[in-house]
């Protein structure tokens, strides 16, 4: 029997114990019978994309599991533009931009405030004023976005350059400067006097822009400053299909996911948020299961627990947790009756409930449930359980590895039927002619 594959990726899932639920995690804390169920069906581990406690942002830990190495990271600025249908070229580096609130402190700008409220049209008119931008080092168009902002540098230019934006309120904005290694690259030094110059313009101009005067007057904060992160810049990396011998479908809301699916040259597909968790994920577990019938490997995103986790409310994201948790329902007894499905549960980066920080660099539960995968007899899907499972510590790249064994797609070590050495069973083979 054919088989094929859904990997269901919740991000924020992982937490920390806290006091307000008697030193438990969020996820050890909420009820999740139908989770417990697909655990108690397979097998449990943990995973990381990169090794445990180190923070990997979303985007790049996805762009992993799905089977590619740190280096071929395009950048989060590049899968933001791609998701956003953004126009750029190969040469162009791709930054994501953020309107701020800033204040003058000497020769320095402090950030008080990112995207402070205002109006439609005033929004317009401010990004409107710093749409474009251009001196001896190159140019810079600005494109405001359903969920941000993008800065496309133009020229001689490189993404290996480090971020203006100081992400903690209160500090200066960061000068622009190349990356460590690429001190001296020429590129990345135009870049970054690029930047700093687009930094410095945006600021001026609109300081005094009557938009800005009129909202000071008024009491509120101006939109007088920019700050621009994650610098991307088109990379050649083997499409999935070609690298992983598997014909796949990715599903999101959109945002960077849909800009992710697109960089690894995986067809994506977009679905409406819905307001009750519950909801989002019985839709998203029913269109899977749906699109399975055409596709070898189905890729699930949902942000839906990271977002809970932004209310800084453990017994919030308990509630989200076990909402979540009611989604997976017909998806769990579902599965009963299709031995031809191979159900991966896979925590993306750790989101925190308490503190003031979101991003965390704890392991997420994994289990894989399915006909032929190993009962390890779990007893609970929450990250001290599954740390228990018989699939231990899975990093990186190891989880596509495991799927291609288990959907009988792996090539053995050492065999060279095709000349470039991948790890998918079979191959693009030529025949041998006769004439």
């Amino acid at each position: 029997m054919e088989k094929s594959c859904i990997v269901v990726a919740l991000d924020g899932l992982s937490d920390r114990s806290c006091v307000e639920l008697g030193h438990l995690t969020p996820l050890q804390a909420a009820m999740m019978p139908n989770l417990d169920d697909i655990a108690a069906r397979g097998s449990s581990g943990l995973y990381h994309a990169l090794c445990p406690w180190v923070m990997a942002p979303a985007e790049a830990a996805h762009f992993i599991m799905l089977g590619y190495v740190p280096d071929e990271f395009p950048g989060r600025g590049y899968v933001e533009a791609l998701s956003e249908g953004i126009p750029f070229t190969d040469e162009d580096v791709v930054f994501i931009a953020s309107l701020v609130k800033v204040s003058r402190s000497g020769s320095t700008l402090v950030v008080d405030q990112w995207w402070p409220e205002c109006s439609p049209e005033e929004l317009k008119t401010v990004c409107d004023a710093i749409e474009t931008y251009k001196d001896n080092y190159g140019t810079v168009e600005f494109y405001k976005t359903r969920r941000g902002g993008i800065a496309v540098a133009k020229g001689e230019v490189s993404s290996k350059v480090c971020d203006a934006d100081p992400c903690i309120p209160g500090m200066p904005v960061v000068r622009v400067e190349p990356l460590g290694p690429y001190a001296h690259n020429p590129a990345a030094i135009r870049c970054a006097n690029l930047m700093n110059a687009y930094i410095r313009h945006a600021f001026f101009r609109l300081s005094s822009h009557p938009i800005n005067v009129k909202r000071v007057m008024e009491g509120k904060s101006p939109l007088n400053g920019i700050v621009t992160w994650g610098a991307g810049q088109t990379l050649s990396v083997m499409p999935f299909a070609e690298k992983w011998g598997l014909h796949a479908l990715g599903i999101a809301n959109g945002g960077a996911m849909q800009g992710v699916y697109k960089a690894a040259g995986i067809m994506a597909q977009g679905l409406p948020e819905e307001p009750r968790p519950e909801e989002e994920m019985a839709l998203k577990l029913d269109r899977a299961l749906q699109s399975i019938k055409d596709y070898e490997l189905v890729y699930l995103h949902s942000d839906v627990l990271e977002r809970a986790s932004r209310l800084k409310d453990p017994l919030a994201k308990v509630q989200v947790l076990e909402a979540v948790d009611r989604g997976f329902a017909s998806f769990a007894h579902e599965l009963e009756s299709r031995p031809d499905i191979i159900a991966v549960i896979v925590g993306g980066p750790a989101a925190l409930s308490t503190g003031s920080r979101l991003s965390s660099g704890e392991p997420s539960p994994l289990v894989i449930a399915g006909d032929g995968v190993w009962r390890d007899g779990g007893q609970g899907f929450d990250e001290v359980h599954c740390s228990r499972g018989c699939l231990g510590r899975v990093s990186g790249t190891q989880l596509m590895q495991i799927l291609l064994s288990l959907l009988g797609r792996s090539r053995l070590w050492g065999r060279r039927d095709i000349p470039l050495d991948l790890p998918h069973y079979p191959g693009v083979r030529k025949p041998l002619l006769l004439d």
